[in-house]
């Protein structure tokens, strides 16, 4: 079961590229930021409550269905024994699962108990670390923000892992050799003297979110300049500058400087930063594990940041950073939502980063293909998905409410509930041996053509 599951999990993340890809290739759909593209989270209208859509938070049902599969066709266990022996044997279980809509979005909540069959609650402490407000993606134009993973109290989070591992070195490093193996002394090797320097700077917000390009010109080579988007890492702070001070002690420390890094103080934009170089593996110990091709490739690279802007510590190269500075606003607001994890991604801009890398652009450069099977599925696709409107965005929150309790909630559009319920049936309905045969398929194609140099891939290969 294990095994399928895994084998259905990657099917799922392979058809979801391949049919935005397809999507990329669909005649009449309007680019994000355009007048003709609707967004589907800007629709108004009165949400009502939707059974239909409750399977999207119903984990005890999934899980539910992967035991009846596990004990059997045979086996003939009613529903409230199933979710009885979850309880006791796996410590889960589902307290709510609902769901709203209205013409064009869904919401759906779930709260789920875990860990019912421990001493001690599992996620106490992360339940005292609590949520924050989501600020960042508010300050920047929904026509750029692909998407972001979203972690509150980040720092706190550091503390705790620190101190545990600080009893696990403890209990089992002890006296070794004479010498004593503290976590303080691991973290000095790393040029940090004070382990709350670390963790005491950082706010409650922290991010690792992208930004789209709509400059991006697949048919030239990629490059930190020339890409579909750009991914930066920021950190909410009262005092960001000991972020700038952290990350210098710690590229001046003996373990990154032994393998090339460094960093010294700088200016960018008129902005407080460390300007962080490509690496100099040649001159390192790590000289030996790369070709003249790669060091030379590593030189080319561009000089990456970190920076404070405004209330925030963020790192990136430096194109990226350009970009926040060219689209991020001054003014403050925030989103006015709570988490303590989210994830958001904006389906559209990422099809509209794929517009020409269709499959017939691709394919159209290599007239020796021959991909029988793979051609016949994003047919498949393409006749599916073809009636498609907007995907919009959908973003999933967590908030931990007690030892015990998971709290999610779900908000996407009803189109994108379309285009992944497709996804489904194509796998539930495919044989896993036409799978199989498919993936050989382009496993030797891609096999020759990196023994080609990927020919006419253009900027796939680098994507």
């Amino acid at each position: 079961m294990f095994r399928t599951d895994r084998i259905a999990a990657i099917l799922f993340a392979f058809l979801i590229l391949i049919a935005l890809w397809t999507l990329a290739g669909c005649t009449g759909r309007e680019k994000v930021g355009t007048p003709g593209y609707t967004d589907p989270m800007a629709d108004t209208s009165p949400f009502a409550p939707a059974e239909e859509y409750e399977y999207l938070m119903d984990v005890q049902k999934m899980m539910m269905g992967v035991a009846g599969e596990e004990m059997g066709s045979e086996a003939d266990i009613p529903d409230e024994e199933l979710k009885q022996m979850m309880a006791e044997e796996l410590g889960f279980e589902q307290v709510e699962s609902s769901a709203e809509a209205n013409d064009s979005m869904v919401k759906a909540h779930g709260a789920y108990r875990v860990g019912l069959t421990l001493e001690e609650p599992p996620l106490a402490e992360v339940a005292d670390i609590g949520a924050a407000e989501v600020k960042l993606p508010a300050l920047f134009p929904e026509s750029r923000w692909v998407g972001h993973m979203f972690f509150a109290n980040v720092g706190d989070y550091i503390e705790w892992g620190l101190d545990s591992l600080d009893e696990v070195l403890e209990e089992e490093m002890g006296d070794t050799g004479g010498m004593t193996i503290t976590l303080d002394f691991l973290l000095g090797m790393y040029g940090i003297q004070d382990r709350e320097s670390l963790y005491g700077w950082m706010g409650d917000e922290f991010y690792i979110f992208n930004l789209s390009n709509p400059d991006y010109d697949p048919s030239s080579e990629m490059s930190a300049e020339n890409t579909p988007w750009y991914s930066i890492l920021a950190i909410s702070s009262e005092t960001p500058e000991a972020g700038l001070d952290l990350f210098e002690s710690m590229f001046g420390g003996s373990v990154f400087g032994m393998i090339g890094f460094s960093a010294e103080r700088a200016e960018f934009e008129g902005h407080d930063a460390l300007r962080i170089p490509p690496p100099d593996f040649a001159n390192s110990m790590m000289a030996s594990m790369f070709t003249e091709e790669d060091l030379a490739a590593l030189a080319d690279l561009p000089d990456s940041y970190a920076v404070v802007m405004g209330d925030y510590f963020m790192m990136a190269d430096e194109p990226s950073l350009q970009v926040v500075l060219d689209t991020m606003e001054d003014e403050e607001t925030t989103t006015g939502r709570m988490a303590a994890m989210e994830m958001e991604i904006h389906w559209d801009l990422v099809v509209d980063s794929m517009e020409n890398m269709t499959p017939s652009a691709l394919f159209g450069n290599m007239p020796d293909v021959d991909l029988p099977l793979t051609q016949e599925l994003m047919l498949d696709l393409y006749t599916r998905t073809a009636d498609l409107n907007e995907l919009g965005r959908s973003r999933l929150s967590v908030e931990i409410t007690d030892g015990n309790t998971i709290s999610t909630d779900l908000l996407t559009s009803k189109e994108s509930v379309k285009f992944f319920d497709i996804i489904a049936e194509m796998i539930t309905e495919m044989p896993e041996e036409r799978w199989e045969a498919i993936g050989e398929e382009l496993g030797t194609f891609f096999e020759e053509q990196s023994m080609g140099g990927m020919g006419g891939m253009g900027g796939m290969g680098g994507f």
